[in-house]
């Protein structure tokens, strides 16, 4: 898969289809988003990636303001 844009470690990212045919890219989730998945390491734009899939209940991602542990979170941006 190829990355679009620069993404930091702990982002939560989806997939998206560019406008070629078979093409599989991933991005930053927008605000109201479902994320596919969650970026564990710095990727750079252009960049072609794996992805592994794991079992996790929970995932580390980086919050814009203090949250409580436990709570839901979602993309605002």
């Amino acid at each position: 898969m190829l990355i679009i844009e620069d993404i930091q470690v702990n982002r939560l990212v989806v997939l998206a289809v560019k406008e070629k045919e078979n093409e599989i890219n991933i991005r930053l989730a927008h605000e109201g988003e479902v994320p596919d998945f969650l970026a564990t390491r710095a990727i750079t734009e252009g960049e072609e990636v794996y992805v592994t899939i794991k079992n996790r209940e929970t995932w580390k991602v980086e919050a814009g303001a203090d949250i409580q542990a436990g709570v839901q979170v979602g993309t605002d941006w």
